[in-house]
């Protein structure tokens, strides 16, 4: 029993005394009375105290209070800047994710079905769209599901959506913004290559292009001007020739070209080719996300696999264009937080993905990309998986099926000390008969603070979740916790 303890039971019996003392002489209470209420009292406290310091739920309950107090108040305190996660399962306590630590960006990960889009997404959207914040969101499954989400919960007058499948659709000129080099880069790096000459090639002609557009008209080419000056040898040379660029070369060149122009080509076949070169400004301003408008991109990766993928690096590459704009400025203190969502985004994942990723916070991007394993992103580039995550503060993994990627993770969440006790048994060969001989060790060791079986046996909705809060406190500057995400209400609340 430690001097603490014992000095507040003495203090305990002490006041016991004093008060049953005072009953005894104001009451003329007889002195049996008064010691058998003594002993009861003093009994039940004796239980209490027990209960509290020996019995395992004692000790635990006790346990989880000192983990509470070890943890960053903002993480356990609802406010108007932050959103509501879940509950966690051991600590019995609500968790809160504050926007400075959110704009520093959300890593998911988690097999199909295992609650990425619905526990995590659509419920931080939801409280998004509560709070007034516009968002942008990158959706490459498509699912109806999501819509109509957003058909409940966003207001018509706030809501932009450009569908890939859709001949309806709002326009989305991905070209339009930047300088003729800048958007002839964006686009070149967003297209799919398989031989590096005719790689080069492609650069080259396009920034030519671009430039030659620019200056005629005093504007980007939409992807439908790309596509005429591409279409015939002599429509090309005639477009881009120049002193140092002649005829005949310009027409040798265009015998390499075979890639762009399908990939080009392909951008705008049927109702593609209105909106994605729109005659006037695009429908989907990015700033409009600025002040309050959802803007929804359904991409549906199944439709077409490599339309997704060239599309969504566009959109990839402009929301890095715009942090690079604002990182260049200096503009991150006045930056208003935009949530921007990126749904199963391996399909589209490049390599300017890890630039946006390390200058989105200067555009108030609060960047939240769910994929459904390590697999997915470690041929993007060399260093790319490790580089998007340590770039971001939070990570939510739920239920993961691949053991490498469960491996990854629980060692990203790092490990904690423990106090590991052994004890010798009798020797048997069937270990349910064995008994405890007396002796023993305890000696401190490390364990995952999410070990990989635990990352592979989560139900739906569950995720063990790593805040990197960056404060001084005696667990060190981040916490992690098992959180159970609400269930999704697919309609608002009546008033």
């Amino acid at each position: 029993m430690s001097n603490e303890n014992s000095t507040l039971i003495l203090i305990g019996a002490i006041v016991i005394g004093v008060i049953l003392y005072n009953l005894y002489m104001s009451l003329s209470l007889p002195a049996g009375i008064v010691l058998i209420i003594f002993i009861s009292v003093s009994t039940i406290i004796g239980l209490v105290y027990f209960w509290e310091n020996h019995s395992k739920p004692g000790r635990e309950k006790k346990k989880t209070l000192q983990k509470l107090k070890q943890l960053p108040k903002s993480l356990l305190l609802q406010s108007k800047d932050s959103v509501y996660m879940g509950e966690d399962k051991y600590l019995n306590a609500k968790i809160y994710l504050p926007d400075h630590i959110r704009s520093r960006h959300v890593h998911i990960l988690g097999a199909t079905g295992s609650g990425k889009t619905e526990s995590v997404i659509l419920n931080f959207l939801k409280q998004d769209v509560k709070r007034g914040l516009g968002s942008i969101i990158l959706d490459a499954k498509g699912d109806n599901s999501f819509i109509d989400f957003l058909n409940s919960w966003v207001p018509l007058d706030r809501l932009k959506v450009f569908d890939l499948g859709s001949g309806q659709s709002l326009t989305y000129n991905p070209l339009e913004v930047g300088s003729p080099l800048e958007a002839a880069q964006r686009l070149f790096s967003s297209l799919v290559w398989s031989e590096e000459y005719y790689k080069s090639k492609a650069l080259s002609t396009l920034q030519r292009l671009f430039e030659r557009h620019h200056k005629l008209n005093g504007e980007n080419p939409k992807l439908t001007d790309l596509n005429n000056y591409l279409d015939d040898p002599e429509t090309f040379a005639a477009s881009i020739t120049s002193e140092k660029y002649p005829k005949k070369m310009a027409e040798k060149d265009f015998s390499e070209l075979s890639g762009l122009r399908d990939q080009i080509r392909s951008l705008c076949i049927g109702h593609l080719e209105s909106s994605l070169s729109p005659n006037g400004n695009s429908d989907m301003d990015f700033s409009q996300a600025k002040e309050g408008a959802v803007l929804y991109f359904r991409l549906q990766s199944l439709m077409s696999p490599q339309l997704v993928t060239i599309l969504g690096r566009l959109i990839i590459n402009q929301l890095n264009y715009l942090a690079g704009t604002a990182h260049r400025e200096n503009k991150a203190n006045e930056a208003k937080l935009i949530p921007t969502y990126l749904d199963e985004f391996a399909s589209f994942a490049c390599p300017e993905f890890a630039d946006l990723i390390s200058k989105a916070r200067s555009a108030g991007m609060a960047l939240h990309f769910s994929h459904q394993s390590i697999g997915d992103l470690a041929e993007v580039s060399k260093g790319f998986l490790n580089r998007i995550t340590d770039n971001s503060a939070t990570k939510i993994v739920l239920r993961i099926n691949d053991p490498d990627s469960a491996d990854f993770f629980a060692r990203s969440f790092g490990t904690e000390l423990y106090q590991k006790v052994t004890q010798r048994i009798t020797n048997t060969e069937e270990i349910d008969l064995a008994e405890v001989v007396g002796e023993g060790s305890q000696r401190e060791a490390h364990q995952f603070r999410a070990s990989p079986d635990l990352l592979k046996t989560l139900p739906t909705g569950v995720g063990a979740v790593l805040i990197a809060h960056g404060e001084d406190t005696e667990t060190g500057a981040s916490s992690v916790f098992k959180v159970s995400f609400p269930r999704l209400q697919w309609s608002p609340m009546s008033p």
